[in-house]
């Protein structure tokens, strides 16, 4: 483990460096194929991953790359499950997972909990989050599942976890019916769905999101913008003067929703 976690990928280096030297925030890291290595801001954990390459019929997915907002995510998963009881049982689901870096690092971290990876059910993505698992040993605790969010599967979680799920317009009706059907109806409102997105596809496309969100009835929705890398916040807002793209990748959007009170 200690040898891949200084055998970077060669994109990889190059993405920390444009950081470091010029504050360029790249929207994704790691290729098809390729080895990705994490390590937390605390240095208390590292996870390996295997980056998928799905088959090409399904390149339209993006699932080759590890995207920004699960970088964030990863980053700041302690301050998301402040809330949480972690000594209690938590069943937990990563929809959209891709790698699955956001969903293998909480069940690395939390061995107690249950967490369960899903995508689009292609071979060659499932292959590699289960790959994953092995390779950070979690399989006690984690399992992949294919999940199609245009077909009906209903789950009880305590916990979603999603990251830049939202790119697609099309797909926005399709991913609100997953959350709906898998977010746990708690009598303490407890239970709450963790969406991160960049803004890549820019801002509008977050909007409709939440346009379809605030639509869909029985949803408590908080918004807020976060530095991606940093630990900045501001309202979120679908237009800003003279945001260009440089600036607009320096930031995501978390998305918090549970179930409004009855």
């Amino acid at each position: 483990m200690e040898d891949q976690a200084v055998q970077q990928e060669p994109e990889d280096v190059l993405s920390d460096s444009l950081y470091t030297l010029y504050d360029y925030v790249p929207v994704a890291r790691s290729s098809a194929g390729a080895t990705f290595t994490y390590t937390t801001p605390d240095d208390q954990a590292t996870i390996t991953l295997a980056t998928p390459d799905p088959h090409h019929s399904n390149w339209n997915l993006h699932a080759s790359s590890i995207w920004v907002a699960a970088l964030w995510i990863a980053d700041h998963i302690a301050e998301l499950l402040g809330d949480f009881d972690v000594s209690c049982h938590k069943n937990v689901i990563e929809l959209g997972s891709g790698a699955g870096l956001p969903g293998i690092l909480v069940a690395h971290k939390f061995r107690n909990w249950s967490i369960t990876l899903t995508d689009y059910p292609d071979p060659n993505i499932l292959k590699s989050l289960e790959e994953s698992i092995q390779t950070n040993q979690v399989s006690a605790n984690a399992r992949v599942v294919g999940y199609d969010w245009n077909l009906p599967r209903h789950g009880d979680f305590d916990l979603i976890l999603a990251a830049d799920t939202i790119w697609n317009s099309s797909l926005h009706d399709a991913f609100i019916s997953a959350i709906r059907n898998n977010l746990n109806h708690d009598s303490d409102r407890s239970s709450c769905a963790f969406i991160v997105a960049g803004f890549h596809t820019g801002r509008w496309t977050v909007a409709k999101f939440l346009e379809r969100l605030s639509a869909s009835p029985g949803f408590s929705v908080d918004v807020v913008e976060r530095e991606a890398q940093g630990t900045g916040r501001r309202p979120w807002c679908v237009e800003r003067d003279n945001e260009d793209e440089e600036s607009r990748r320096k930031w995501v959007v978390l998305i918090t929703v549970r179930w409004a009170i009855a």
